[in-house]
């Protein structure tokens, strides 16, 4: 299986993924405290070691669009939400170490659209994370196509 290498950049979220979001967005916030149990019940590999919340990892000017994901999972997570995630296995390299981790995708909503160009990841707990930092992740080409933003 070949892999594909992006390099990118750590940059800030709406931090409501992980709860540091003084407002959420729609009264939402924590939110992959909440969707975790769902992708440890539907069998998510490695879900209960994975840290509740998302790593924001920029590749811009280029963009990408998954193709094929490895696991889709639909599930009801809040009682006014329920939303399909696409997940990718990754590995992810930082400052010399290596972690397991996915590519994190939901889905457009209601509640959410995706950058192109910017990349979630779950991840375990990583030490050291500080935004502006380089970060590289691999992923089996077969499941993800990286394009240039022909806008910027």
């Amino acid at each position: 299986m070949k892999k594909r290498v992006l390099k990118g950049k750590i940059r800030k979220g709406h931090q409501i993924a992980s709860g540091m979001s003084a407002t959420g967005k729609d009264g939402l916030n924590a939110t992959v405290v909440q969707q975790m149990p769902y992708f440890i019940e539907q069998g998510l590999p490695g879900a209960e070691s994975l840290f509740t919340g998302t790593i924001n990892m920029t590749i811009a000017p280029r963009q990408f669009r998954l193709k094929d994901p490895h696991y889709t999972m639909t599930f009801t997570w809040h009682p006014r939400v329920t939303e399909t995630f696409q997940l990718v296995p990754v590995d992810i390299r930082f400052e010399s170490r290596s972690y397991s981790g996915y590519i994190y995708y939901p889905l457009p909503s209601d509640i959410q659209t995706k950058e192109r160009g910017v990349i979630e990841l779950l991840a375990p707990k990583i030490e050291g994370i500080v935004y502006g930092r380089d970060i590289e992740i691999s992923v089996p080409e077969e499941h993800i196509d990286v394009f240039e933003n022909p806008r910027e």
